[in-house]
């Protein structure tokens, strides 16, 4: 027979010393948990930081088309001011004035005054505007001769119009005009999909000053909306719609 052997015996560790090895643990646990949490408020810092400056980004480049915009305006302008002393001069050396024009002018001055204007004016037109109950959109009409590009007031009365603000989102929430939908100016031809899907819909686009609802309607009838109306600030929309 093969004698018995005894394995060794291993050292046991005491109570106190797990103890302590699982208070070490603990702490170092807490430890990391610590850095992880500063970790993970140091990148959300980091990232509200690159929204808020994106955001500035924005705000800056939207200003600056509106400044690009303001000084093409004024450039046109200039120009056609400069070039108006040329029209005069030219329409000065072509107009030729003569004795038969200042008679026949005289002359329908006094039948004018001999006939009544009435005779001239339709009925159902002076009916219209002489009827008590008569629309301010349909005094508007008449007095302009029949139906053209019409107003804020006419556009903001007919059924179904769309109310479109083409300011930021940050300038939108800040006051808007209730039922209004919000799509920034240079964001139109990429968001088409938020816009109705009948091109004849009556739209009216604002902003803050009115510099972007034109450059928004300008995009909206390259997009082959036909009813645009460019309505200048929301306030103004907004005033005009308590009116009403």
């Amino acid at each position: 027979m093969l004698p018995l052997v005894r394995p060794a015996k291993l050292p046991v560790a005491s109570i106190d010393d797990l103890r302590a090895e699982a208070r070490r643990l603990r702490v170092d646990l807490e430890r990391e948990r610590e850095e992880a949490q500063m970790a993970r408020s140091q990148a959300q810092h980091l990232l509200d930081d690159k929204e808020a400056a994106l955001g500035h980004m924005k705000q800056k480049a939207n200003e600056l088309e509106e400044a690009t915009h303001s000084l093409r305006v004024s450039h046109r302008n200039r120009t056609e001011l400069h070039r108006a002393p040329e029209h005069c001069q030219a329409m000065a050396h072509t107009a030729k004035p003569s004795r038969c024009c200042a008679a026949f002018a005289l002359l329908l001055l006094c039948f004018l005054r001999m006939v009544p204007f009435a005779t001239f004016v339709p009925a159902s037109t002076t009916q219209a505007l002489r009827s008590p109950r008569a629309h301010p959109a349909q005094v508007a009409r008449h007095a302009r001769g029949g139906e053209g590009e019409g107003d804020v007031v006419e556009q903001l009365l007919k059924p179904g119009v769309v109310l479109l603000d083409v300011r930021t989102e940050e300038e939108y929430m800040d006051g808007h005009v209730p039922g209004s939908v919000n799509i920034p100016h240079t964001e139109i031809k990429y968001r088409k999909n938020q816009l109705p899907p009948d091109t004849d819909t009556p739209m009216v686009v604002f902003c803050a000053r009115g510099i972007r609802a034109q450059m928004a309607q300008d995009v909206l009838r390259s997009l082959g909306y036909t009813d645009v109306v460019n309505g200048m600030t929301w306030q103004a929309v907004q005033e005009t719609m308590q009116q009403l």
